[in-house]
């Protein structure tokens, strides 16, 4: 079996970067967050002309345009970007929509013209401040909060916005609706992490290549090679249960709920450790707030919590182990 990239993928993949790139400017990204509210309008006008809101699961989206791991391919780069952009609880409302069968707001948000989120039982909710509509997923099911008015929280992490969402509105999905939401979002906010993640491993990688103490680069140094080798194993390890749950979400595999909590398990444990391991690896400079480390560490805590954090989706995967090993007559 080939678990390569296609042609394709990798041509979307290229693509992305080289927008992200000319968008997501250190510079540009402080002048965001330094803003009354870190939204780049033109970086968004931008996501919509290249029709990555067209993209996500067979199941909803007939995959006229793409499926659900090439919608994780660019949140991945989003997160390595630091982008100012609620694309994920986007998607994340679009999708919940078409599958709802409510086609005209869907199409609202993927127009662009409109902005949307999402949000797992009373958490707080990324991007719900600027969103006009916003999703909400629980147990019971999945509602509608439109119209939506929510205050801006404040966070540590500046490049996005967070709030509350109210509490009630219009029912549109049933507990399995919900519980697919919760897959997607749980390989989304993976992405996010594992784009931070790689970001701070070239990031420190190159810092110990051309940092020198007492008169050698400090890659030279065993230590610190021990650190590097460790943030590549972890890195590693995120892309890879990161793309199986991806597909496992697309192709609507049996165990698409179990692949995407064991992907949030590990990626909310490994993402921020990463980081952690960035900050030591450039010392003194990582902690200072001119260079950009601190700006992943903050997101990464964020996404690490948000749609569940290690200990949920670990209790959530041997949940579903035991609820098949019961069907199976293989656990009293």
């Amino acid at each position: 079996m080939d678990f390569e990239f296609s042609g394709e993928q990798e041509q979307l993949r290229s693509t992305a970067r080289a927008v992200l790139l000319q968008y997501c400017s250190s510079e540009r990204i402080r002048r965001a967050i330094d803003s009354p509210g870190p939204f780049d309008r033109d970086l968004w006008g931008q996501m919509h002309d290249l029709g990555w809101f067209a993209l996500g699961p067979a199941a909803v989206t007939d995959g006229a345009d793409g499926g659900f791991v090439e919608a994780t391919i660019l949140l991945e780069e989003t997160g390595r970007a630091l982008a100012p952009v609620p694309y994920l609880p986007t998607l994340l409302a679009i999708w919940a929509l078409q599958r709802a069968g409510e086609t005209g707001l869907a199409d609202d948000l993927a127009s662009g013209r409109r902005v949307g989120a999402a949000v797992w039982q009373r958490q707080l909710g990324v991007g719900a401040p600027d969103a006009d509509l916003v999703i909400r997923a629980t147990d019971d099911g999945v509602s509608l909060l439109d119209p939506c008015s929510v205050a801006a929280e404040p966070a540590m992490d500046r490049t996005r916005t967070v709030g509350w969402a109210p509490e009630s509105g219009r029912l549109i999905g049933d507990p399995g609706d919900a519980q697919d939401m919760l897959d997607q979002a749980a390989v989304g906010t993976s992405a996010l992490l594992l784009g931070g993640a790689a970001r701070v491993l070239e990031m420190a990688t190159a810092y110990a290549r051309e940092r020198e103490q007492f008169g050698r680069v400090i890659g030279s140094f065993q230590a610190v090679k021990h650190h590097c080798a460790n943030m590549l194993i972890d890195v590693e390890a995120m892309r890879s249960i990161l793309y199986w749950a991806a597909w496992c979400v697309e192709a609507g595999h049996p165990d698409a709920s179990l692949a995407a909590s064991s992907a949030k398990a590990w990626c909310a444990a490994a993402g921020p450790r990463v980081i952690a391991t960035g900050l030591q690896v450039h010392g003194g400079i990582g902690f200072t707030w001119e260079h950009d480390l601190h700006l992943f560490l903050k997101r990464a805590n964020l996404d690490e919590v948000s749609f569940g954090g290690t200990r949920f989706h670990q209790d959530r995967a041997a949940e579903l182990l035991k609820s098949r090993l019961r069907a199976d007559d293989r656990l009293i």
